[in-house]
């Protein structure tokens, strides 16, 4: 199966895009000042600060923030002079601490030493599962891209041949991806390249038309960085698809540089003349989160995203720089399909998605299906029941209480019932901006899928279809 084949394999071919998040509105919570927070996930940001020893020394300690109250943990190691959070997923976090890559599970004593014997720098600057990635350089071989599973001895170098040097920089699934620089590279520097576990299986994704190019980080099937046109100077955001012909320019008109630096279920975040920038698959696409800024910050960042759209950065102005998160008022609800299509998942639920899209039976990812309140505390909301069918795959969804009941009712071998999968809006107390989740039920294969787009609504409602509206779901936020 060539690589191409593989990544797209691993979704089933559905590829559908992705709601556009234009009328999110955000919250900035600004955090502490001397910091920026690079990454965010599992309710936590992370990052880095100044902070002053007992002799008053400033120095720069790896911290994550948790909790409602944003509370500061401190992962500096004990013995360590500096460190630095590069990425955080599943409650760990990866980086550098004194030259050496490191990995923690959210406390300092915590921290695992991944620097390989024989060099004397390494950083890890992205991590998924079980799995980090970084570089580490020695004199004896120079600068090369490294994967880990947990240890040091885990080590496995992916630097590509007839490369002078590599550098990985994000990790998903087993994808690994960043950069090299060609022995002869000619008028080209940078490379951005794609790995797949090993060196000897890399491809090259540098785009026609660029001088050098660089991936930062992978979600799926997408791969997001950046490059300089080789007729211009000033670098513009990239997006992949697992080869360098898949290339998306997501360089926003009216901008004079921009890059992406992480991705997570379709939506990119990066720079954009000193701006914190968000996409969703197109240049078109891109929101300004520095509108949601306060407006005594001129400039601000954006590193780092996660299931729930919580975005982490930094904002800043004359007086420095201040770690912020951006926290979106309503939150993404996913759709994922079976493979056969009749089975139609939709979550909330970050890990889920992942851990469907890793299964393998086979299921499709289609992005966001809509937008949700966090929580109950809006009066209007109402819960979201989900049901799963005796096939271990259909999920049916309702807030209609009878139809909930009628469900219970049902045959225990029918239908298993897995309790409140998120709050929508019912028709009677919906906010006017609202927009409606149509939902369909197959007959012939029992399944039930749902649709937010009017054009994909009217193809699954045209006749011959194989599916039979049965009328709006629920309302959700535009």
């Amino acid at each position: 199966m060539r690589v191409r084949e593989r990544i797209l394999a691993v979704f089933c071919g559905i590829v559908l895009v992705a709601v556009v998040a234009r009328g999110v509105e955000y919250d900035v919570v600004v955090l502490d000042p001397n910091a920026s927070c690079i990454a965010v996930a599992d309710g936590k940001q992370a990052g880095c600060a100044e902070v002053a020893d007992a002799n008053g020394q400033w120095s720069q300690h790896a911290v994550i923030w948790r909790g409602e109250d944003r509370e500061r943990v401190d992962l500096n190691p004990a013995g360590r002079l500096t460190s630095q959070v590069w990425d955080t997923r599943g409650g760990r976090q990866v980086g550098m601490a004194d030259n050496h890559a490191v990995l923690w599970s959210s406390t300092a004593q915590s921290v695992v030493d991944l620097n390989p014997p024989g060099c004397e720098y390494s950083c890890a600057y992205g991590v998924w599962g079980n799995h980090q990635v970084g570089v580490g350089i020695a004199r004896t071989v120079g600068e090369h891209a490294l994967l880990w599973s947990g240890t040091a001895e885990s080590v496995v170098d992916l630097h590509p041949e007839g490369f002078a040097t590599s550098r990985a920089g994000g990790v998903w699934n087993g994808f690994q991806v960043g950069y090299g620089v060609l022995l002869d590279g000619g008028q080209t520097d940078w490379r951005a390249l794609l790995w797949f576990g090993t060196a000897d299986r890399v491809v090259d994704l540098h785009p026609a038309g660029f001088r050098w190019s660089c991936a930062c980080d992978a979600w799926g099937i997408w791969q997001v960085g950046s490059g300089v046109p080789a007729s211009g100077e000033y670098m513009q955001a990239l997006l992949w698809s697992g080869t360098a012909q898949s290339v998306v320019n997501l360089h926003p008109e009216g901008f004079r540089w921009s890059y992406a630096v992480r991705c997570w279920g379709g939506r990119q975040v990066g720079v954009g003349d000193d701006h914190a920038l968000l996409w969703s698959g197109s240049p078109q696409s891109v929101v300004d989160l520095h509108r949601f800024v306060p407006s005594e910050y001129t400039w601000s960042g954006a590193f780092g995203i996660d299931s729930t759209g919580r975005i982490a950065g930094y904002v800043g102005n004359e007086s420095g720089r201040r770690a912020a998160v951006w926290i979106p008022r309503w939150i993404p609800v996913y759709r994922c399909r079976s493979a056969r299509q009749s089975a139609c998942v939709c979550t909330i639920q970050g890990g889920e998605v992942e851990s469907l899209l890793t299964d393998p039976n086979g299921w499709g990812f289609d992005g966001v299906l809509c937008y949700v309140p966090p929580d109950s505390l809006d009066p209007n909301a109402m819960p979201v029941y989900r049901f799963r069918g005796r096939d271990g795959l259909t999920r049916f969804y309702t807030l209609d209480r009878a139809e909930r009941d009628k469900f219970f009712r049902e045959p225990r071998n029918a239908w298993a019932y897995e309790g409140i999968a998120f709050y929508a809006y019912r028709p009677d107390r919906r906010p006017v901006s609202t927009v409606a989740v149509h939902r369909f039920r197959s007959v012939s294969l029992g399944g039930y899928l749902y649709a937010r787009d009017e054009q994909e609504r009217a193809r699954f409602a045209a006749k011959g279809s194989g599916w039979t509206y049965e009328g709006v779901a629920w309302y959700a936020c535009e």
